[in-house]
């Protein structure tokens, strides 16, 4: 079973790949963060259990940690988004919060070991001349997250389900083929 940390968990990329999750058996969320939103990183962190949980936002963070007493530590600011980047217990960071914030945790992440799925672009539009070497120095996988992805049409995966594959190989044998073209991987 994969472990996975996201950065931007309720915003778009964040919540689809939430929607991932559900679908596969053979991923775990254990930590997510939030900028601000913390109705919905309530209900994610009430839905998928993670170890850990961020907010950007250092007022809304103290506000969350009140209505989550129960569940897992609350982490803020950029010192809170490091942490989840680093955490032991995951094995891939998602990176989708938006603009240059995402920079700090992503190398940090990359530090630890951590494998990256970005889909922050200012990270490599801005910072590509050092990511890119760090991920070589690391030994870690950078996996770009596209928007054209949206365009496999639903039924190409139906039919994977139907079939039994596995979480990997729809994407492997429908996804990639399909986005080629626009996906880096180092």
């Amino acid at each position: 079973m994969k472990k996975i940390a996201i950065l931007g968990s309720t915003g778009s990329i964040g919540t689809q790949t939430l929607d991932v999750v559900r679908a596969n058996g053979d991923l775990e969320v254990v930590g997510i963060s939030a900028g601000s939103n913390i109705t919905l990183l309530e209900q994610q962190i009430r839905e998928f259990h993670p170890k850990f949980a961020a907010v950007g936002d250092e007022a809304k963070a103290a506000e969350l940690r009140d209505r989550v007493k129960d569940l897992p530590v609350i982490g803020s600011g950029m010192a809170g988004m490091i942490e989840l980047a680093t955490m032991p217990a995951s094995e891939i960071l998602v990176t989708a919060i938006v603009g240059m914030i995402g920079i700090r945790p992503t190398v940090a992440a990359m530090k630890a070991g951590k494998d990256i799925a970005l889909a922050n672009k200012e990270t490599l539009v801005t910072a590509g001349h050092i990511i890119m070497p760090l991920a070589e120095e690391c030994g870690v996988q950078i996996l770009l997250f596209i928007g054209g992805i949206k365009a496999v049409p639903a039924h190409l995966y139906e039919v994977c389900s139907v079939e039994g594959a596995n979480a990997w190989q729809p994407f492997w044998k429908v996804t990639f083929p399909l986005v080629t073209p626009f996906i880096l991987l180092n």
